[in-house]
């Protein structure tokens, strides 16, 4: 169906924005160069998550920013730099620029918004530590991410995806540039806990396929599924939905969207207001509009958006990835309705 927003303004140029979620999706076309035997027959995903070592039950990790990008100071093997703090990523994923050993894997290709990125190159890596946290003989996504050391003038290793936190309970505090993990015992209460935020405290249930997460909201009523991706610099919302959805977006003009392997694609962007969170309205956000087809297909569900910086810019979130629960320490002039 057409699109149309609530009012168009003139178009403001092009604005180049960085979406760093990825998936994978089998493939005939197999590139050239080594390769490893295996296809997708069973999963199309890493196998096995990696471990998080270190002698802490919490761990506070300060943050920095690039643009709308979240980043972490991290170490891997010899090289020190800043990982992408990416829960739109399954895993972790290397910037070939420095990582250039690596095998490609048969069948298998990276897709994201912007599509397809070509055939999955991976590698290993000895050491990944971060503060007190490390990890041992991980197996990483190699990809290319020069353009976003280029763009945010910061040397990028790579991304951080969720599986790398399994098992963990994570606070994300954009504002105050803070990450804290909590240790989980197995029913995934904390083993060690301290003061509570402040704010109004909004509690939501999360899904997980393909160690990504989802949560559902709505826009106008429209109960839609999102993707919870701290490493979209945009909140994202799909071409294609009913016109209600729409009714709360203000176009703007037309952007250029970057992504993982260096894939563009051109999108629309606005405002959006009107984002429920159960009865909580979270206020305005940046919004691209984009065709979020391609993500659906390959995860087999529908994606209607992804939420991204500013969304979790505007409190702090406690993600336990055991329960599945996420709570939201928010503002208290968001208003409840």
């Amino acid at each position: 169906m057409p699109l149309s927003g609530r009012q168009h303004t003139p178009l403001l140029g092009i604005l180049i924005l960085w979406i760093t979620a990825s998936l994978y999706f089998s493939s005939d076309n197999v590139t050239n160069g080594t390769t490893r035997p295996g296809n997708c027959a069973g999963s199309c995903f890493p196998q096995r998550d990696p471990e998080p070592l270190g002698d802490f039950l919490s761990l506070r990790i300060p943050l920095k920013k690039a643009g709308n990008l979240v980043l972490i100071e991290a170490c891997i093997d010899t090289l020190t730099g800043n990982l992408i703090l990416d829960t739109g990523a399954s895993g972790l994923v290397l910037n070939s620029t420095y990582f250039r050993t690596g095998y490609t894997v048969d069948r298998l290709e990276y897709g994201g918004v912007t599509g397809s990125s070509g055939a999955v190159r991976r590698t290993r890596i000895d050491r990944l530590q971060i503060y007190d946290l490390y990890y041992e003989n991980v197996t990483a996504d190699l990809s290319e991410l020069g353009h976003i050391e280029n763009r945010r003038g910061v040397r990028i290793l790579g991304l951080l995806g969720l599986n790398m936190l399994q098992d963990m309970e994570m606070m994300i505090d954009v504002a105050n540039s803070l990450l804290v993990l909590y240790r989980l015992d197995k029913n995934g209460n904390r083993l060690h806990t301290d003061s509570c935020n402040t704010g109004t405290k909004l509690e939501a249930d999360i899904s997980l396929m393909h160690d990504v997460m989802f949560m559902k909201a709505s826009i106008g009523g429209k109960t839609l599924n999102f993707c919870l991706d701290t490493g979209a610099e945009m909140t994202l919302i799909d071409h294609n939905l009913p016109q209600v959805v729409f009714d709360h977006i203000v176009i703007r003009g037309r952007s250029t969207l970057r992504g993982v392997g260096g894939g563009h694609a051109e999108v629309l962007y606005g405002a959006l207001d009107g984002l429920m969170v159960g009865e909580t309205d979270i206020g305005s956000l940046p919004v691209l509009v984009s065709d979020l087809s391609g993500m659906g297909q390959a995860y087999g569900i529908s994606i209607d958006g992804m939420l991204g910086y500013d969304f979790f810019a505007s409190g702090a979130f406690c993600i336990n990835l055991v329960r599945k629960s996420m709570v939201l320490y928010l503002p208290d002039k968001l208003k409840t309705q």
